[in-house]
């Protein structure tokens, strides 16, 4: 029994020690990286990311987008972003949605990109609700045209800080598309938008304020002035 347990003990404390060597050889690719020497990077990244790691891969994916040390090649970038994408990185899950959106480096594929959008945004990537916000308004190849779907993710994307986001919901608002129409909340969305320097946001806030009752103005604004960004959870 002594002994099940020591072997027990020594097989976590080789994988503890993995885990820093890995951690450590991360930071090293990482270091070379930002300062220049790309080509040390892309060896340390090749090497953790054959091993598995879903960070290096991520890495690697970016700088054959970049052609950083690389020549580019969209291929391979979407190669390595699928593989850190099966290990669950949301930010790999989220950039090769976007590839398979715009069919860079793969066959475009709509249906592929929002199953991929919403991996991401069930993680807890804001970037990740909005994609899905701009895709199902238009009923993309594929994926079926949800309005209300699209609200609820532009939403979610909104409340989470993202400008981008703020300002298509207030489109919706205002129009009534998903949601019911509202240009209160068209205004509300679109103030807090241009606090956070969206470009055109101002000049669409003054528009808006000039088509809601004062009083419901005065209420919209100290809303606006006391809201605060909800970082996104994991669903």
């Amino acid at each position: 029994m002594k002994r099940a347990m020591t072997a027990l003990a020594l097989a976590w404390l080789a994988i503890a020690g993995a885990g820093a060597a890995a951690a450590a050889g991360y930071e090293s690719a990482m270091a070379a990286y930002r300062g220049g020497d790309h080509a040390t990077a892309l060896t340390a990244f090749r090497t953790l990311a054959d091993d598995g790691d879903a960070r290096a891969q991520l890495a690697l994916a970016i700088m054959h987008i970049r052609g950083e040390g690389v020549d580019k090649d969209l291929g391979r970038a979407a190669e390595w972003f699928g593989k850190a994408a099966d290990q669950g990185s949301s930010m790999a899950q989220f950039h090769l949605g976007r590839m398979y959106l715009a069919g860079a480096g793969v066959d475009r594929d709509h249906v592929q990109a929002a199953e991929l959008f919403q991996k991401a945004a069930d993680s807890g990537l804001a970037d990740a609700e909005y994609a899905l916000a701009v895709i199902y308004p238009g009923g993309e190849a594929g994926v079926a045209k949800d309005l209300d779907r699209a609200a609820g993710h532009s939403r979610a994307a909104a409340e989470a800080g993202l400008p981008q986001a703020m300002m298509l919901l207030a489109r919706m608002y205002e129009k009534g598309d998903g949601v019911e129409q509202d240009l209160a909340e068209a205004y509300f969305w679109t103030s807090i938008a241009a606090q956070n320097g969206m470009q055109g946001a101002q000049a669409a806030a003054e528009a808006l304020a000039d088509r809601i009752p004062t009083e419901r103005m005065m209420a919209v604004e100290r809303r606006a002035m006391a809201f605060v960004p909800k970082p996104l959870q994991p669903k």
